[in-house]
């Protein structure tokens, strides 16, 4: 019988993955594989990169894993620390689908012959904020498949074939349901489809928990955030090779707070106005008391008269009362500069028609709800902006690209070639979401990330200069077609 443990989509949560490798260390499974994702997306991430720190997780995984594929996080967001880290690990970091890196291993365990592929999704290209990855040639997993597999085959002749994906499905395998994401994002069932002498497809980059198979290929995602990881046992006995699987969770029972906890749970501020939301629908719906937050913030940072923000894709946040670090950077967890960029009044429009797409009134209710609960394919939630500084309205019950009812600064219509000064993420900026920023003359960017800068801004933020006093407010309009 050979034990393997899966994870995937850590995302640098230091004490939780302090957890599991205490954990697979009790365990002591023959193959640890890491997916991909494990430095980038959570405050102790943060506060490292900021801090110019080693990670201990990076020491916590030396001793630990096996071979790694890299994730689009270690592309596009923390790319230095992955390239430290690939030089400093002793494992392996495959990826077939990206140059410079060795596209397959081979591990022999228990007298079985076993070779893993790595890839990743290719829209690390369209993610990329910086220009870091132009020296790489980045090819769509099936096209590296169709190279690699007949040659392993004929070269390796493994017991086993294992290909580790950075990527997700494309379909819920069950209900046939599309998943969002570009084309070629998610390919999972049509990299199963494609080549069936796949024995087990390990997936990620969706954060879901999936056990199934599908022609005959055995195909799990385990999870994110280090809360467990995926055991796939091998009954090397059997003539197939039998698999079985399952997602173990682990209980997080450490206390012993980290470098990192002291520091993101500080207390920088005592809140004076409630600015907290519940609902993602509502909470981009309506005109909220943290939009108004969110541009003061921006607009105070860049002097730019109009504001672009995502609102963030919680359930349950905003900020009253004691205040931490930690509080605020799960608002903000992408690290990313505020660039000022230069817009006419019709781009703002379309812009915004954009974000208005999301929405609709449910045929069966009569309520607004997002598009994507009763269409397949359409625009996911955080596919939508809030804007600042402008005054607009939308009907939801009217045709998409003809919402925008209303469209003004300081009681007067705006259109046309006006030209507006706009604070934006940097990120936005790739033109994934909106193709339109990818014409958009950069005027100006701040020093500061996205989160220094709302950091900076809920510390400075004191009972005698109460936020709605520091920067013009906006005056985002109630969305019409409400009920």
């Amino acid at each position: 019988m050979i034990k393997i443990a899966v994870i995937s989509d850590v995302h640098g949560e230091e004490r939780q993955f302090k957890r599991l490798a205490q954990e697979l260390e009790e365990k002591q499974p023959d193959l640890i594989i890491d997916n991909g994702d494990f430095f980038y997306g959570s405050p102790e991430a943060f506060y490292y990169e900021m801090m110019k720190k080693r990670p201990p997780i990076l020491d916590l995984a030396k001793e630990l894993i096996s071979v790694a594929v890299p994730g689009n996080h270690e592309f596009t967001n923390s790319y230095r620390t992955f390239k430290t880290a690939q030089n400093d690990m002793p494992y392996e970091w495959i990826c077939a689908n990206v140059s410079g890196f060795t596209p397959y291993v081979v591990k022999h365990i228990k007298g079985i012959k076993l070779v893993i592929i790595g890839l990743t999704t290719p829209l690390i290209r369209e993610w990329d904020e910086t220009g870091e990855l132009s020296h790489l040639d980045i090819r769509n997993p099936v096209d590296a498949l169709k190279k690699w597999i007949p040659s392993i085959l004929a070269s390796e002749s493994p017991d086993l074939l294992i290909v580790s994906y950075h990527g997700g499905f494309e379909r819920d395998p069950d209900s046939d349901w599309p998943f969002h994401g570009a084309e070629s994002e998610n390919e999972a069932l049509r990299i199963a489809h494609a080549f069936p002498d796949i024995d087990l497809l390990i997936t990620g980059h969706q954060h879901l928990r999936m056990n199934t198979e599908v022609n005959g290929v055995h195909i799990i995602q385990p999870g994110s955030h280090a809360i467990g990881y995926t055991e796939v046992m091998i009954d090397t006995e059997t003539a197939s090779n039998q698999f079985a699987s399952a997602f173990r969770t682990i209980e997080n029972n450490l206390n012993e707070p980290t470098e990192a906890d002291e520091w993101l749970d500080t207390v920088i501020a005592e809140w004076p106005q409630d600015t907290r939301f519940s609902g993602m629908l509502s909470s981009r719906l309506h005109r909220h008391p943290f939009h108004d937050l969110m541009h003061e913030a921006f607009q105070l940072a860049t002097g730019a008269q109009l504001t672009v923000f995502e609102m963030p894709y919680l359930e349950n946040g905003g900020f009253f009362g004691s205040i931490t670090r930690r509080d605020v950077l799960r608002h903000t967890p992408h690290a990313a500069p505020l660039q000022i960029i230069e817009l006419t009044a019709s781009q703002v429009k379309t812009l915004l028609e954009e974000s208005a797409a999301v929405f609709t009134v449910h045929p069966k209710t009569g309520v607004p709800c997002f598009l994507s609960e009763i269409r397949e394919l359409a625009p996911a939630p955080y596919v939508h902006d809030v804007w600042g500084g402008i005054d607009y309205t939308v009907d939801i019950t009217r045709p998409v690209s003809k919402r925008i009812t209303q469209l003004q600064i300081g009681g007067r219509d705006v259109f046309g070639d006006e030209r507006f000064e706009v604070a934006i993420s940097r990120y936005r900026l790739t033109g994934y979401d909106f193709p339109l920023y990818t014409t958009a003359q950069v005027v100006r960017s701040t020093n500061r990330t996205i989160p220094e800068i709302l950091l900076d801004f809920i510390a400075q933020t004191t009972l005698d200069t109460p936020f709605g006093q520091q920067a013009q407010q906006p005056h985002r309009s109630e969305l019409q077609g409400d009920s």
